[in-house]
């Protein structure tokens, strides 16, 4: 009968086997490294290359891509948030929206959308950011971009609000209610917009001075309603991930951007397609 040897591997074999399993998963890493490094450096390139900044009347321009978006030691997934930077060219003061509260600060996330950072603001935590807005006088025009998601949550929460610091009441807010999203804007806005996804979108906010609203989902129409009162106070603070009076958000924000004029259709529709190439989202 024949005999068959099994010869076992040699301890210096075995060690160059490990070690080459080691370098191909090192070199997988560093790979997916490189990827979101180098989606991090077009984002931010197609940021810098933009137009936004001759829109006229941009008052704010928060976004979670720029080296300038964070504090340094605080830009990593996981890691709470202490200031959101405004990143607007035109600014004549360098704006923040805060959060000393530890137990109260947005996350940062890696990987919100098309494999960039992003906020995620959780209700149970209360978390939310503010900040001063200076809108110079009381205007009715305002329009207001930004790119989010929503959790589905039956409890009622705010995505963003404008009030006066004196008298808190929120003016833009982004409900859920019974698992169905709904934008309003203004507690008597004739037009709610209801959303039954959770999907990464842009949306676009468009209010003139005869009080006529629209809100606009990826580039489409989709209400539009008329409001009544003035939309901007004159002491205003804007709060981020909740309403003005502790309704708070969950979800998560990648970047806002606020004018105090109503942008011409073609300047809209810009800012909108300037949002879906940078953040991955199809825009009608």
């Amino acid at each position: 009968m024949k005999t068959i040897n099994i010869k076992a591997f040699s301890l210096i074999e075995l060690s160059i086997v490990i070690l080459i399993i080691g370098i191909l998963v090192a070199g997988v890493v560093q790979s997916s490294r490189l990827v979101s490094r180098m989606r991090i450096l077009s984002a931010r390139s197609i940021t810098q290359s933009s137009d936004i900044q001759s829109i006229k009347g941009l008052l704010v321009w928060v976004e979670a891509v720029s080296e300038k978006s964070f504090d340094i030691s605080e830009a990593s997934n996981g890691t709470k948030i202490s200031n959101w930077y405004d990143i607007n060219p035109l600014s004549n003061t360098a704006n923040k929206y805060s959060q000393g509260n530890d137990a109260n600060k947005p996350t940062y996330i890696e990987n919100f959308s098309n494999g960039l950072p992003g906020l995620y603001f959780n209700k149970l935590e209360n978390d939310s950011l503010q900040g001063l807005i200076n809108f110079g006088v009381e205007l009715k025009d305002l329009s207001m971009f930004f790119i989010y998601n929503s959790t589905d949550n039956p409890i009622g929460g705010s995505l963003i609000s404008i009030a006066d610091n004196s008298a808190p009441s929120a003016n833009f807010m982004f409900l859920q209610s019974g698992g169905t999203d709904v934008f309003q804007i203004d507690s008597i806005y004739a037009g709610d917009y209801k959303m039954t996804t959770t999907s990464n979108r842009i949306m676009s906010i468009i209010i003139n001075k005869l009080g006529v609203g629209q809100i606009y989902e990826n580039g489409v129409l989709k209400v539009t309603g008329n409001i009544s009162g003035n939309v901007i106070y004159a002491n205003p603070i804007l709060y981020i991930g909740k309403r003005a009076d502790n309704i708070y958000f969950n979800g998560s924000i990648g970047e806002l951007m606020i004018f105090n004029q109503n942008p011409k259709n073609e300047d809209r529709k810009y800012i909108e397609q300037y949002l879906g190439k940078k953040w991955g989202i199809k825009v009608s």
